[in-house]
């Protein structure tokens, strides 16, 4: 975290960190200037390869024809893009003004909106579908007003999709451990050297399970997703091993087949629907 940072509100904090994010992976630049055809094309390669995609393709029954969508938390737009391909109404949300200017003034036929999923400006009950990839755990103050208006803008038996960081076997085994041997940033004698700002919360399976049953939703299933992610984290944080090395790229491809999602998958995917 930069130093000037630390006094900055939630809200303009998040901004400024998703709008960095965004602009350094130069977002949306390979669907720029090319036909609609190779738009389709590429995002059906890209989304499908996602480890969400399978999940939200068992869902995709429970889904009607023409539906509303929102994908709060939107980023580089790709699966507004792709759920408009499907025939859907999709709307992309995010916190980044210029990410939204710039999808916006690229792809000024879909409805990207700038703006906190915490407080949006849409009416009671208007979306058939939420989806929030990795976003709902970036606040301070919890995951609970993020799921409270979701379920606002909801309509009822509306699906909410939600993906957040997994308290997975390893982080449970690292938090029993002290904070200086789990917290690379601390130190004995002298603490934090720099200002540290919260960044995301974890959550075990159950403890997405009750966020969702807490701001009422009954949950339809929950899932380990990126393992490999997980695995490649797990090989260089906790044993050193750099990612890219010869033996790092030798132990992954051992471990990879035989440890189980729960202790090395990245993300939790949790699906519920609207009481």
């Amino acid at each position: 975290m930069d130093r000037d940072q630390a006094g900055l509100h939630d809200a303009e904090y998040m901004e400024q960190y998703w709008t960095r994010e965004w602009e350094a992976r130069q977002a949306n630049k390979e669907l720029e200037e090319t036909s609609a055809e190779s738009v389709r094309a590429y995002l059906a390669r890209w989304v499908e390869k996602r480890a969400e995609y399978s999940t939200v393709r068992r869902h995709l029954g429970l889904i009607p024809e023409g539906a509303r969508i929102l994908d709060g938390g939107c980023g580089e737009g790709k699966w507004v893009l792709w759920w408009a391909a499907q025939g859907y109404q999709a709307t992309g949300l995010d916190i980044s003004r210029a990410t939204i200017s710039r999808l916006a003034r690229t792809f000024p036929q879909h409805d990207f909106q700038c703006g906190d999923i915490r407080r949006t400006a849409f009416a009671d009950a208007i979306f058939d579908v939420y989806t929030s990839w990795g976003t709902f755990e970036h606040f301070e103050d919890g995951l609970g007003p993020c799921f409270e208006e979701a379920r606002r803008i909801l309509k009822p038996g509306g699906l909410l999709f939600v993906s957040v960081p997994f308290e997975n076997g390893r982080f449970l085994k690292r938090s029993a451990r002290s904070l200086a041997a789990s917290d690379k940033h601390y130190d004995r004698t002298v603490g934090y050297r720099i200002p540290i700002r919260f960044h995301q919360w974890r959550l075990t399976m159950a403890e997405l399970h009750r966020e969702f049953e807490l701001h009422g939703f009954a949950l339809l299933s929950v899932e380990a997703i990126h393992k490999r992610a997980g695995l490649h984290w797990m090989l260089s944080e906790d044993i050193d091993l750099p990612i890219g090395s010869r033996l790092h790229k030798l132990v992954y491809s051992i471990l990879l087949p035989i440890v189980p999602a729960r202790k090395a998958a990245h993300m939790i995917l949790g699906v519920g629907r609207r009481r």
